[in-house]
């Protein structure tokens, strides 16, 4: 390939490609297999970011849990040993010495012996991994699966928080740690829970914590858009897969918004885990959002008074101009050629069939600029995201 075909190549590549990564915390103690606080606030920065990281004990916990699901052979059976403990003590010894036999036949015959044994405990595997699965069910880990399914959701791995060493004393401290890298690389907006937003605090407070300006940028975006999704009337009832929907159908509007969050909270000198800045999300919603939305509203319901106009058009031409109005325009225009002789027989023949007339022509391109505008507002994308939600 020659020079001006790799250039070619090359600008056909979008220029509006955008990496805009959200780290969310969840500490929440709230319902200890129930991952409702941690979908809830995934979900918000999906709607908002290109892809998210969840930094959480218990999603890590449950995420692990749910390897069982997908391993095979000798990898299910450490598996099955290492959640036995807490779904079925009594099969513990059991599964030990399989595991044991299994390890400890010549290489040449493990296979053989591990089919033995499988078919052997083949009663007590089924209990844990149906266990296993009402317990994912209660915890709506199905979800969260939907999203790392995308490529668009990561479970941030935790030593010492999943189900091979749940209570581990240093969990508390690894979290921290990751909390102190997501405010100090200044690479990824900081999307944090009550919970750990008081432990940033106390950080803070202590001197321990010190976040990189970026990151103060990043994190005061992320918690104003959380905080405007939270007020949408809708957004309680989004499912994972209606969001992720929103996702790939409001990707320019999605663009418009993340400049107006911006242009919004360069004002806002509160710190993102205050308690304070729930008062800017409110401020921000009651004069900036919510009149930008209802100027929306009017111009959509405006819209479909104009459409009601064209179908009554339709249906009695007799009010309308006819088709002599849109005729003479076509008379008078002259020879047309190209685009324009198409675009003139095709208003004709549309008037000679339908009866549409100039005045209804006229209505519906006022409707079509009039819906172009309202989908092209700063905060279009919350309209749109908050119509969508809670359908199914």
């Amino acid at each position: 390939m020659g020079k001006s075909g790799k250039r070619n190549r090359r600008a056909r590549k979008p220029v509006t490609t955008t990496n805009l990564h959200i780290s969310v915390a969840n500490a929440s103690s709230n319902r200890a297999f129930n991952l409702r606080d941690e979908i809830r606030q995934s979900q918000a920065a999906l709607l908002y970011a290109d892809s998210v990281t969840l930094i959480s004990p218990r999603a890590n916990l449950i995420h692990s849990v749910a390897a069982i699901e997908d391993a095979k052979d000798l990898e299910m059976f450490q598996l099955l040993l290492d959640v036995a403990p807490h779904y079925a003590p009594d099969a513990v010894p059991q599964l030990q010495e399989f595991l044991h036999l299994v390890q400890s036949a010549p290489p040449d015959s493990r296979r053989a012996q591990l089919q033995r044994m499988a078919v052997r405990l083949r009663p007590i595997s089924t209990v844990i991994q149906d266990r296993v699965r009402d317990q994912l069910s209660e915890s709506a880990y199905s979800e969260l699966k939907l999203a790392m399914r995308a490529g668009l959701l990561t479970i941030d791995s935790l030593p010492g928080a999943d189900v091979r060493d749940l209570g581990d004393e240093e969990i508390a401290e690894r979290y921290f740690a990751r909390i102190q890298e997501t405010l100090t690389s200044g690479n990824t907006y900081p999307l944090f829970d009550h919970a750990t937003s008081n432990l940033v605090a106390l950080g803070v407070e202590a001197g321990v914590l010190a976040p990189v300006p970026a990151a103060r940028r990043n994190g005061r975006d992320a918690a104003l858009a959380s905080g405007l999704f939270d007020q949408l009337p809708n957004f309680e009832h989004a499912s994972m897969s209606e969001v992720l929907d929103i996702r790939d159908e409001l990707r320019n509007p999605l663009q418009r918004f993340r400049q107006g969050i911006r242009e919004i909270s360069k004002d806002i000198e509160t710190v993102p885990e205050s308690p304070e800045f729930a008062h800017e999300v409110a401020d921000a919603w009651t004069h900036r959002v919510a009149p930008a939305l209802a100027e929306i509203e009017d111009a959509i319901t405006e819209n479909t008074s104009l459409r009601d106009l064209v179908r009554r058009g339709i249906q009695d031409p007799a009010g309308l101009s006819g088709i002599g109005g849109l005729a003479g325009l076509v008379v008078a225009a002259g020879p047309a050629s190209g685009a324009a002789s198409a675009a003139a027989l095709f208003l004709s023949s549309t008037v000679a069939t339908t009866g549409l007339g100039v005045a209804s022509i006229r209505a519906t391109m006022a409707q079509r600029a009039a819906t172009k505008e309202a989908t092209e507002a700063q905060f279009y994308f919350l309209y749109g995201a908050n119509s969508r939600m809670g359908s199914n």
